[in-house]
């Protein structure tokens, strides 16, 4: 992410900075870096909206589906998020127990133990061009390029 910086401005004329995208919004995905033996790979999806306990819910289910055997043990490591403590996350936890799927959080405040971050940071910093896009679909595709050079998957 770019600094704060500063500019000049003619005094009693207020600056107008141009918004990235003023009624379109941008971006949200949700991902899980999954580890398979001795290979790793980025899962994820884009999300409609803001991140929500039924989203996280329908990318879990999809990421289990991944499992090359059908009781296979997984592991999945959450953040204290309240979307991700939600619920219909707990009942659906329950469930998932009974075939090996196993949810776990890491302790509140820590995220330098959420390794997914360490995924979003490479390519915020390095594989996304530091530039302003125009449209959300200028940075779509910039994205796009991004989690191909990761080789992940969309689920």
């Amino acid at each position: 992410m770019l600094g704060l910086c500063y500019t000049w401005a003619l005094k009693g004329k207020p600056l107008r900075v141009k918004s990235r995208f003023p009624s379109k919004g941008g971006l949200n995905l949700i991902g899980a870096w999954v580890i398979f033996g001795n290979e790793a790979k980025l899962f994820y999806r884009e999300l409609e909206g803001n991140c929500n306990s039924v989203q996280v819910l329908k990318f879990l289910e999809a990421l289990i589906l991944t499992r090359q055997k059908v009781n296979q043990l997984m592991t999945i490591v959450l953040d204290n998020a309240s979307f991700h403590r939600a619920i219909i996350i707990r009942e659906k936890a329950a469930t998932w127990e009974k075939s090996n799927v196993f949810l776990r959080f890491i302790p509140a405040y820590c995220p330098e133990l959420n390794y997914i971050e360490n995924i979003w940071r490479k390519i915020k910093g390095f594989l996304m061009p530091r530039r302003y896009y125009n449209s959300v679909d200028e940075l779509r595709a910039a994205l796009l390029i991004a989690l191909n050079t990761l080789g992940s998957v969309c689920l």
